[in-house]
């Protein structure tokens, strides 16, 4: 797949059962770590160890924005010691799809939603610009972008993309396959420290440390 960029990751709090983006986070960590037991043997040369319990920690910096639902969920959670869920999705959760002609050698087809999106005719053999502007145009959306046969779409639309291939010649087996996501890392933690920092000038940065409670999960989303 080659290098994933994380600039759409997202971070997201569970407020009364309801996972909300914590908006303006600059950056974030994820620590994990296996705890370790001594087993040595006084005679041997070499110290031994068995593998111990699993834990987690993480850390955010962030803009502070106090209109931002998540953000004051946080700091409310902070002096309470609240438990936290946090969900974070390191490359964000944009659909993305690939798209196979199936070799076909004439006719046209079309993309959409199977309801009310979907693309003027396209010819067999047009042109990643001339799909990425019919599925903008369907979806009224300027941030899908093509790059030859794969289709991605911004963070937040539901695409839920098809093909209708009926009127391909030529064709073996068209179709469009939406790829897996990218694995969410869901935990529940307590935030152990929080601190501000700023100018009078300037935007006010806040500091946020997590320490997991429990199982860190691994959830292909």
């Amino acid at each position: 797949m080659g290098a994933l960029s994380a600039k759409k990751a997202i971070l997201k709090l569970d407020i009364s059962g309801v996972k909300v983006p914590v908006g303006e986070v600059r950056s974030f960590s994820l620590e994990t770590s296996l705890g370790t037991i001594d087993v040595s043997n006084i005679g041997t040369d070499w110290k031994e160890f068995l593998v111990g319990q699993a834990g987690w920690t993480a850390s955010m910096e962030l803009f502070y924005d106090p209109t931002d639902t998540a953000q004051d969920a946080l700091i409310d959670r902070t002096v309470a010691g609240t438990p936290c869920e946090f969900v974070i999705l390191p490359f964000g959760e944009d659909e993305v799809y690939d798209l196979d002609l199936g070799g076909a050698s004439g006719g046209t087809f079309t993309l959409g939603d199977g309801d009310s999106k979907v693309t003027s005719a396209l010819a067999y053999n047009a042109t990643a610009a001339q799909i990425q502007a019919a599925l903008n145009t369907a979806y009224e959306e300027d941030g899908i972008i093509v790059a030859g046969t794969v289709i991605t779409f911004p963070t937040g639309v539901t695409a839920t993309l098809t093909l209708d291939a009926t009127s391909l010649t030529g064709a073996t087996n068209p179709a469009v396959t939406k790829r897996d996501e990218i694995a969410e890392f869901v935990g529940t933690g307590v935030i152990t420290s929080k601190s501000l920092s700023g100018a009078t000038e300037d935007a006010i940065a806040m500091s946020v440390s997590v320490q997991g409670n429990g199982e860190l999960e691994l959830n292909p989303a």
